[in-house]
């Protein structure tokens, strides 16, 4: 059995080389007879990950809000009434 080299990684690729490839991947695209579509599909992802980000942006105060409620309870006199957290049932 022939040993087998190792394979050699990758080169990394030029950021300018990525960017001009896709320019040209794109600009074939939405210059077709389906550049409506096309442009309707990117509108579309553009506002998905909109949402998404609104929606995190939205829990991060649902959060805030619930770690805050629970600091007060804790605080609060009606929380004297629980059991200390070393009590062990």
């Amino acid at each position: 059995m022939a040993p087998t080299a190792a394979r050699q990684p990758a080169k990394p690729r030029a950021f300018g080389e990525l960017v001009r490839q896709l320019w040209t991947i794109s600009k074939a695209f939405f210059g077709s007879e389906v550049r409506y579509k096309a442009l309707g599909f990117v509108l579309v992802l553009l506002a998905l990950a909109l949402s998404v980000g609104g929606v995190q942006v939205l829990m991060s105060y649902v959060a805030r809000y619930f770690m805050t409620a629970i600091a007060t309870w804790r605080s609060s006199s009606t929380a004297t009434t629980m059991p200390p957290s070393s009590c062990r049932w």
